[in-house]
């Protein structure tokens, strides 16, 4: 929490005002992080009436948001 916090350029006693503990900090990203890919998602086909359309749709979106956040998809990305 220490090496997170000096990166935030923040004290450790505020990030635990917010987190408990890493894994809980790291929950809270992911989490934000899904939300915003389900968020995309829903967005990139809700005026798509064709399935094949929706599919293609979501799988184009899918792969730019990959691109732009490749730590999400990588084994070493995020602290895995």
């Amino acid at each position: 929490m220490r090496m997170i916090a000096g990166a935030a350029n923040i004290g450790v006693s505020s990030l635990y005002l917010y987190f408990k503990n890493k894994e809980d900090l790291y929950l809270t990203l992911m989490k934000t992080k899904i939300d915003d890919f389900s968020d995309k998602t829903m967005g990139s086909i809700k005026d798509v009436a064709d399935p094949s359309e929706a599919i293609s749709a979501f799988i184009t979106m899918s792969l730019s948001y990959a691109k732009k956040h490749p730590a999400l998809i990588t084994p070493t990305g995020m602290g895995a």
